[in-house]
């Protein structure tokens, strides 16, 4: 009894310390071949972190992302990664594609969003509720 007590102990301490480390891990690495991507506060994931780690989350979180599609009818538009972006534009090489519902006022194609809301699962796939949106401009001379 007091073996397998310790082994939890010891598993929850290796996980938090795992955890901890992902926490703190740059989003972004600065490429030698343009100037060092903005930082973004820890707090506001990527669309690349939520597609990765998503699964399971049920606190409100905010994610950074481009937009990439946008359907009023549907209420809803697709996300991809600001990185991305930077690298390829609106092509269709994003890795991670976010898909967002969203009630509000949709933003336009190319724009940055920070939007704020929850995970959820509809019919196997991960889709973000968004329950706010801010729009920003990403920098013209780093998106392709």
């Amino acid at each position: 009894m007091n073996t397998k007590i310790t082994v939890a102990c010891v598993v929850a301490f290796l996980a938090t310390q795992l955890l901890a480390q992902v926490e703190t891990r740059p989003t972004t690495s600065p490429s030698p071949a343009g100037p060092a991507p903005a930082v973004i506060p820890s707090a506001v994931r990527t669309v690349e972190w939520l597609m990765r780690n998503g699964e399971g989350l049920r606190d409100k979180i905010t994610v950074e992302g481009v937009v990439r599609q946008v359907s009023a009818k549907a209420r809803a538009l697709a996300l991809i990664d600001v990185q991305e972006f930077r690298e390829c534009g609106l092509k269709a090489c994003a890795e991670y594609e976010l898909p967002v519902r969203w009630q509000g006022a949709m933003p336009a194609v190319g724009r940055g969003v920070r939007a704020s809301g929850f995970v959820e699962k509809a019919r196997g796939k991960l889709v973000f509720v968004a329950r706010s949106i801010e729009a920003f401009d990403v920098p013209a001379t780093e998106a392709k």
